[in-house]
């Protein structure tokens, strides 16, 4: 859309080639968002309506970037801002893997271990007259 709008496309019509291409939730998004621009509101006020599906600082961007008359290139930065975030968070979530692995693995092995080796060390100390803690 970012590109569309930098091109001289009007926003509903950026809005509805964005829907065309679209997966079913964005396009269904696109859409509402097309039709409260084209009832006389602004983008930014389309987009708050959305419930919550962007963040303060997205919204106040783009209702900055209206003013401005720079929603182009405003909307470029936001882009990069999200594809910045979203490779963040992917590169948090595989740091954690291996640690998440690790700590399943130990919990089975000392789960293993108090359920079957307890018990039978437990009988041999029993059978030789040795007396446990509890």
């Amino acid at each position: 859309m970012a590109t569309l709008l930098s091109s001289g496309v009007q926003v509903e019509a950026a809005l509805a080639a964005v829907a065309g291409q679209a997966g079913p939730r964005l396009a269904t998004m696109c859409r509402e968002v097309r039709q409260d621009v084209l009832d006389g509101g602004s983008l930014s006020s389309a987009l708050t309506g959305q419930g919550g599906r962007f963040d303060r600082f997205y919204l106040t961007s783009v209702r900055a970037a209206e003013q401005a008359g720079r929603l182009g290139v405003v909307l470029e930065h936001l882009a990069e801002h999200v594809e910045t975030t979203q490779r963040h968070r992917q590169t948090v979530v595989l740091a954690l893997i291996y640690p998440a692995i690790l700590i399943v693995v130990s919990v089975a092995v000392v789960l293993a271990l108090l359920i079957f080796v307890l018990p039978d060390i437990v009988r041999v100390f029993a059978a030789r007259g040795a007396e446990l803690p509890p």
